[in-house]
């Protein structure tokens, strides 16, 4: 950040790349020329709002016509990192995530203090930790994570080990990374002509220690009837619950080699995929050289 010369009063400068975990973990870009400016998302590049500055106060105004109007925002609040937060009046905090010198700490930790897994997502510098109905936004500066509350509660400091695999905290704590094993699971060859539009089920996989944020996907070589609408289609559901559809289109009409990502919900029991060919006389799907992996998200 910097600050901007005018009228004897200086304008606080909040261009650069961001970190909101409310918005999906999605970079956000912020540039400024003077007291306004502009915030849009990095990757498509589409506005989310226009904004001022307060020329001699750390506070920004949302100004573009919409739902946010008039939202403000205290630029460094009342955290340790003050030239690094904003928070917003509608609870929304930004973190500033374009540092240049950090680990990556996201994954799955555990806590003897803490029942249960504790989950790390992290954006460039800045993440957010979950356990339980709990969490804390985090900055990393090298090999120190920052950690930061609402409230009154005090920023605390953790230490990363040299293998990357322990967190000491100033409060007392300590945090240990859980290794996600790589899993591969085979699944059999299908050549179907039920003729419906149910999923059916084709095969399981046990993912009961697979926690954190890992990424399952599920490669297949697979073709639909070489004639008429392609019907075939790939679902996925977490311990019998509901069937979620995985394929993001119909097989296509000659052998294709795809892969699809399983959304990380139906991780951590059972795994089941299914298929369904579709209705109408005489359909037919065959599924070749299938296998399910699951691995860390890196």
């Amino acid at each position: 950040m910097s600050t901007n010369s005018a009228n004897e009063l200086t304008c606080v400068d909040i261009s650069g790349l961001w970190f909101c975990p409310a918005r999906d973990g999605k970079i956000i870009k912020i540039t400024q020329t003077g007291a306004a400016g502009r915030c849009e998302l990095e990757e498509s590049g589409s506005e989310l709002f226009t904004f001022e500055v307060k020329r001699g106060e750390g506070v920004a105004t949302i100004t573009s016509i919409g739902s946010g109007y008039g939202v403000t925002g205290r630029i460094g609040g009342s955290t340790a990192n003050r030239d690094k937060v904003i928070i917003w009046s509608n609870g929304y905090v930004y973190q500033l995530a374009n540092a240049e010198n950090y680990v990556d700490i996201s994954g799955s930790w555990s806590c003897p203090a803490r029942a249960g897994v504790i989950k790390m997502t992290q954006t460039g510098s800045a993440g957010r930790c979950d356990f339980g109905s709990e969490a804390f936004l985090f900055e990393v500066e090298k090999r120190v994570v920052t950690a930061t509350f609402t409230g009154p509660n005090p920023a605390i400091t953790g230490n990363l080990s040299p293998d990357g695999k322990v967190i000491i905290w100033s409060s007392g704590y300590a945090y240990t990374r859980i290794e996600c094993p790589d899993i591969t699971v085979k699944l059999p060859n299908i050549r179907s002509t039920r003729a419906d539009d149910l999923p059916h089920l084709w095969g399981a996989v046990d993912t009961t220690g697979v926690a954190g944020v890992p990424i399952a996907v599920l490669e297949l070589t697979w073709i639909d009837q070489t004639w008429g609408y392609r019907k075939g289609n790939l679902h996925a559901r977490k311990d019998g619950g509901a069937w979620v559809q995985i394929s993001t289109d119909a097989a296509e009409h000659e052998l294709t080699r795809e892969s699809f990502e399983i959304p990380a919900a139906l991780l951590g029991g059972k795994l089941e995929l299914g298929y369904s060919v579709g209705s109408g006389g005489g359909h037919l799907l065959i599924i070749k050289d299938a296998e399910v992996e699951i691995t860390e998200r890196k």
